[in-house]
C-alpha cells in the first residue's frame, strides 16, 4: 500500500530517492535480462518515494515500468502483486478508476494463490471497495467488503483495526439500503472487535464506531439512543484531532438529535450546536456546503420567520453556486416551504414544495423522500382548501409506498389520509374503502394501538354522517375499548413509578414518568372526545337515553380533568339540545342556562362563535317567554359592543 510521508520526513525522502535512483542506474549498466526483478523492486521504491513527495506523474511512470518488469520476470509472486496494488491505489487517487480496478484484479489473481497472506488479500479488496464507492457503485462496493470480511474471519490473527473498519463500512452500506437488521448486526460486531482498541492509539476507528452507531439510530429516528454515540464521537474528536471540521460534523448531528427531541430547552440546545458548527465551518471553509448545511438547520428552527428565511435562502444560494446535489437543494426548498407554511404564506410554500419535488424527481424518482414530500404538499393543500388538487400528489405518495414499504404502519396512515381527502371531496364510498383498508392493516401491524383506535373513530364518524348510526356506534365502541385499556395500562405503570422513592429513580424512569403523565392526560381527553362522538351519534339516531348516557360520562370526565371550562359548557349545550329534541323542556332550559353561565364565566368570546344564544332565544320564544328571549339578546348585544373593535 502507498506510504504516507509527512513534511518532516521530506528531507529523508529526497535522500532515499537519490540513493534509489543511483541504484537504478547501476542496475541499468547490467544486462537487461540479468536482473529484471531487482530493477522492478527498485523502481517500486522510487515510485513510492515520488508518491510520498506528491510527484504523482513520475510515480505513475515508475509504477508502470515496475509492473511491466515484474510481470515479465515473476508474474505470480507476492512482490508483483504488491507493485500492482500500489500502482492501482495511485491510479484510483488520480480518478483513473477503471484502470485501477484492472490493476487490483490482477493483484488479486496473484494473491489468491497465497492463503497465508489472506490479510493482504482483504486489504486489496477494501481498496477495490473504495474505488467502487468513488464510482458510485454501492452493490459492487458491498460485494468487495463482504469478500474482505470472509477472508479476515478465516484468520484468528486478523488485525482488529482492519476488521472493525470493514464491518463499519458494511454496516453503512446496509444503512443506505435501509436494511436496519444487517446494519446493526455489523455495527455490533464492529463494536465488539474494537473493544481491544483504545481511543488513544486508534482514535479514527473508535470515533467512526461511535459516529456510525449514532447514524443508525438517527436514521431510525431513535433520538435518545443516538445521543450518547454522537457525544462520544465529539469527545474523541476534541481530544485526539486538530481538525475542527470533524468536530463540526458531530456538532451538526447532535443539533439534529436535540432538534427532534423537541421542547424549548432541547431546541435551544440544538440551536447552540448548529451555531457552533457553523462558526467552525465558516472559519475553516467560508461559503462551503458545510456552511450551507449549518445555515439551513439554523434557519429551519429559528423562531423568527424572517431570520429563518434569510438563513435558508443564504444556504440555498451557496448550495446552488457550489453545485450541491439535487437532494440537498430539495431539502432546503422543503424547509423554506415549511417556514412559509408556518407563517401562513401558502402560495410561496407551495412554490418551494414544487421546486423540491422537481429536484427530487430528477435525482431519485422512486424513493420515500418524494413520498414524504408529496404528503407535505397534500397537507398544505388541504389546509388551504385545495382538496381536489391534493388527490394527485397523495396518489403518487401511495404508489411509491406500495412499491417500497407496502406492509408498514406508515403506509396504513397514508390510507387514512387519502380517506380524509376523499371525504373532503365528498367521495364517501372510496373513502370508506381506504379507511377500512387502513384499519385492516393496523389490526395486523399495530393491534390494540391508539393509532388503530383513531382509525376506528374516523370510520365511525363517516358512518354516522351517512346516517348508518348502528354500525357507527360499533366502531366508536371498538375505539373506546382500546383507548380505555391503554389508558388503564399507562395509569398503572405511572402509579408504580410514582410509588417509587424519587432518589431511587433512574434518569430513564424520570423521563418515562414525565412522558406517561402527559400521555395519560392525553388519553383521558381522547376518551372524553370518543364518548361525546358516541353521544352525538345516538342523538342523531334518536336514541335519547344512550345519547344522554355518553354525554354525561363525557361531562363527568371533563369536570374531573379540566374543571369548569368552555368544553363543559359545549357539552351542557349539546345535552340541552337532546332534551329539547325529546320535548323535556325544563331539563333543556336547565342545561342551556348552565352552558350560558359557564361560557360567560370561563370565556365569553365562545358565545360569539357558536349558536347557543340564538338557540336559547328561539327556545324562549317558542315557549312564549319573550321577556326572557330579550334578556338573552341583550347579552349578545353587550358582547358584540364589547368586542366590536376586536
Amino acid at each position: 500500500m502507498g506510504q504516507v510521508v509527512h513534511a518532516s520526513d521530506m528531507g529523508n525522502c529526497k535522500k532515499a530517492l537519490k540513493l534509489h535512483k543511483r541504484a537504478l542506474e547501476d542496475i541499468k549498466l547490467l544486462d537487461d535480462g540479468e536482473c529484471p526483478k531487482l530493477k522492478a523492486a527498485t523502481l517500486h521504491l522510487v515510485a513510492l518515494m515520488h508518491e510520498g513527495m506528491s510527484n504523482d506523474e513520475e510515480a505513475l511512470k515508475c509504477y508502470k515500468e515496475a509492473a511491466e518488469l515484474a510481470q515479465e520476470a515473476d508474474p505470480k509472486s507476492l512482490e508483483t502483486a504488491r507493485i500492482m496494488t500500489d500502482y492501482a491505489l495511485l491510479e484510483s487517487d488520480n480518478k483513473q478508476y477503471e484502470e485501477a480496478l484492472k490493476l487490483f484484479e490482477s493483484s488479486l489473481e496473484i494473491q489468491e494463490q497465497f492463503a497465508e497472506d489472506s490479510q493482504a488479500f482483504a486489504e486489496t479488496l477494501t481498496s477495490i471497495a473504495l474505488t467502487h464507492k468513488r464510482l458510485k457503485q454501492p452493490e459492487k462496493e458491498l460485494t468487495a467488503y463482504l469478500k474482505a470480511l470472509s477472508k479476515l474471519q478465516a484468520r484468528e490473527d486478523a488485525k482488529p483495526e482492519l476488521l472493525t473498519c470493514v464491518l463499519n463500512n458494511i454496516a453503512m452500506l446496509f444503512l443506505e439500503k435501509e436494511d436496519y437488521s444487517n446494519c446493526v448486526k455489523n455495527l455490533e460486531r464492529a463494536e465488539a472487535v474494537s473493544e481491544s482498541l483504545t481511543a488513544a492509539d486508534h482514535p479514527d476507528i473508535k470515533c467512526a464506531v461511535a459516529y456510525n452507531r449514532g447514524l443508525y439510530h438517527l436514521d431510525k429516528e431513535e433520538w435518545k439512543e443516538a445521543l450518547p454515540h454522537f457525544q462520544e464521537s465529539l469527545q474523541i474528536e476534541k481530544t485526539h484531532f486538530d481538525n475542527s471540521l470533524r468536530q463540526g460534523t458531530s456538532l451538526m448531528k447532535l443539533g439534529v438529535v436535540y432538534q427532534n427531541l423537541g421542547g424549548d430547552e432541547n431546541i435551544d440546545t440544538a440551536m447552540g450546536y448548529f451555531i457552533d458548527a457553523f462558526e467552525i465551518f465558516d472559519w475553516e471553509e467560508e461559503g462551503s456546503l458545510l456552511c450551507a448545511d449549518a445555515l439551513s438547520h439554523i434557519g429551519f428552527i429559528a423562531v423568527d420567520h424572517h431570520k429563518a428565511l434569510q438563513n435558508l435562502f443564504n444556504a440555498l444560494e451557496i448550495q446552488v453556486n457550489k453545485g450541491a446535489n439535487k437532494i440537498v437543494q430539495a431539502t432546503t426548498h422543503h424547509r423554506i416551504a415549511q417556514v412559509y407554511e408556518d407563517s401562513r404564506r401558502m402560495q410561496a410554500a407551495m412554490q418551494h414544495y414544487s421546486q423540491a419535488h422537481q429536484l427530487l424527481h430528477e435525482a431519485e424518482p422512486d424513493t420515500l423522500r418524494i413520498s414524504k414530500l408529496c404528503i407535505s404538499m397534500v397537507k398544505l393543500l388541504r389546509s388551504s382548501g385545495g382538496h381536489q388538487v391534493a388527490i394527485q400528489p397523495m396518489s403518487k405518495a401511495m404508489m411509491l409506498q406500495q412499491k417500497l414499504i407496502p406492509q408498514t404502519v406508515e403506509f396504513s396512515e397514508s390510507y387514512v389520509l387519502m380517506g380524509d381527502l376523499l371525504i373532503d371531496n365528498e367521495k364517501y364510498e372510496p373513502a370508506m374503502n381506504h379507511l377500512g383498508t387502513a384499519a385492516m392493516m393496523q389490526e395486523k401491524l399495530s393491534p390494540g394501538s391508539n393509532l388503530l383506535a383513531s382509525t376506528y373513530i374516523k370510520i365511525g364518524e363517516l358512518m354516522s354522517y351517512l346516517n348508518k348510526h348502528n354500525p357507527a356506534a360499533q366502531w366508536f365502541q371498538k375505539a373506546l375499548t382500546i383507548q380505555e385499556k391503554n389508558q388503564e395500562k399507562d395509569r398503572k405503570r405511572l402509579d408504580t413509578l410514582k410509588d417509587k422513592d424519587e432518589k431511587d429513580k433512574t434518569e430513564e424512569e424520570l423521563d418515562e414518568e414525565d412522558k406517561l403523565m402527559s400521555e395519560v392526560d392525553d388519553a383521558r381527553l381522547a376518551i372524553i372526545d370518543t364518548n361525546l362522538k358516541m353521544a352525538e351519534n345516538f342523538s342523531e339516531d334518536g336514541a335519547t337515553p344512550l345519547a344522554l348516557k355518553f354525554y354525561n360520562t363525557g361531562l363527568a370526565m371533563q369536570e374531573n380533568l379540566l374543571g369548569r371550562s368552555p368544553d363543559m359548557a359545549e357539552t351542557y349545550y349539546s345535552i340541552a339540545k337532546v332534551y329539547q329534541k325529546g320535548n323535556e323542556r325544563e331539563k333543556a332550559l336547565e342545561n342551556y342556562t348552565k352552558a350560558l353561565e359557564l361560557f360567560r364565566e370561563c370565556d365569553e368570546t365562545f358565545l360569539l362563535e357558536n349558536m347557543l344564544i340564538k338557540d336559547l332565544m328561539d327556545f324562549h320564544k317558542s315557549d312564549g317567554q319573550h321577556t326572557e328571549a330579550r334578556k338573552v339578546k341583550a347579552i349578545l348585544d353587550g358582547l358584540l359592543e364589547k368586542y366590536r373593535h376586536n
